[in-house]
């Protein structure tokens, strides 16, 4: 077929088919702001509360030289209760935190160091963040408690 003048060859070469439109991309979920509690799902507040409460407990116990690591903890349960906020903590995880909360609202701190251990090395990625924190609680409360 023959060119027209004037016309580039590479506009004859194209099919003039529609293309499909682009897809949106996905929306970008918004976080709760840092320090926000109210968003927590009521089927996981067990886990803010009890752990919260194990917060309190030991700091009340706690002599000048565990302050600073009772801060730290705080620091990282707040890691922790920020995710709740946002629901980003994975249901395998979530099962096997309010069980840990469970065994924490009883006294129950063996059980509640055997979650630990089985959540630290099954689900490390999305668990190091906080769970140190959980570990001072469970350790410094179980020693208040003999």
């Amino acid at each position: 077929m023959a060119v027209p003048s004037g016309m580039p060859q590479i506009l004859q070469q194209r099919p003039l088919t529609p293309t499909a439109p682009p897809t949106p991309p996905e929306p970008v979920k918004l976080r709760h702001p840092a320090g926000d509690r109210t968003h927590i799902p009521a089927a996981h507040r067990l886990i803010y509360t009890v752990l919260s409460n194990e917060l309190a407990f030991a700091r009340q116990h706690a002599t000048a030289a565990a302050k600073r690591p009772l801060d730290d903890a705080e620091k990282k349960l707040n890691v922790l209760f920020d995710m709740l906020n946002n629901e980003e903590v994975s249901g395998p995880v979530l099962d096997q935190m309010l069980q840990l909360a469970q065994a924490l609202q009883v006294k129950n701190y063996n059980s509640a160091y055997q979650i630990h251990l089985e959540l630290h090395s099954t689900r490390t990625d999305e668990v190091s963040g906080w769970m140190t924190g959980v570990k001072r609680l469970i350790v410094d409360n179980a020693k208040i408690q003999q």
